[in-house]
């Protein structure tokens, strides 16, 4: 039987207050040591919000009040494991509940880091998913890592 590329859905949330953003430090899976956003895939037959929704709680204990559309990216990741996902991006800005590590075999912990002075150790897509759609407002860009 031929080995088949699957293209995966990722869904992610831009959790923001007080001009700051919540990012958790990778830990036990690719791109461990960088910080990323909360999400994970879209399971079968779930709304896009709604595994949004799901994913911001097992990852953090928060429940979303609110969350809007920010934008779709299509990433390839080439250098680092030849994975390619579509990423469905949501901002939270209102939400319940103090963040928890959910997921500590997943997720070293949970911070808050001003916009204006991001970690240098973003994990790639997830730098190009803050930069593209939530700073510069794009609602669809491309994204293959090269390095």
């Amino acid at each position: 039987m031929e080995n088949k590329k699957i293209i995966k859905v990722a869904v992610n949330t831009f959790v923001l207050k007080d001009n700051k953003i919540l990012l958790g430090k990778r830990k036990g899976t690719v791109g461990a040591g960088t910080y990323c956003v909360p999400g994970g895939h879209l399971e079968y037959a779930e709304l896009a919000n709604e595994g949004a929704i799901r994913e911001l709680k097992e990852e953090t204990g928060l429940v979303a009040k609110t969350m809007d559309f920010v934008n779709i990216a299509n990433t390839i990741l080439s250098a680092v494991d030849g994975s390619h996902y579509i990423h469905i991006n949501f901002l939270v800005k209102a939400f319940d509940g103090e963040v928890k590590l959910m997921e500590p075999e997943r997720c070293e912990g949970w911070d808050w880091f001003d916009m204006d002075d991001l970690p240098s150790n973003l994990f790639a897509p997830h730098k190009y998913l803050i930069e593209e759609g939530l700073i510069k407002g794009k609602e669809f860009f491309d994204f293959r890592d090269l390095r």
